[in-house]
């Protein structure tokens, strides 16, 4: 539960830098092209 909340407050904090909601979105999907990598890494 601690990592999808770290992770929300990191988006939170890119949406109230940018003001924008594409660095959120893009931050976002590298975060799940991270989690693909590490879970392809341990099969």
């Amino acid at each position: 539960m601690a990592i999808p909340t770290v992770g929300g407050f990191v988006l939170a904090w890119c949406r109230a830098r940018s003001g924008s909601l594409l660095l959120p979105i893009f931050v976002h999907s590298g975060m799940n092209e991270v989690a693909q990598l590490v879970a392809l890494a341990k099969a």
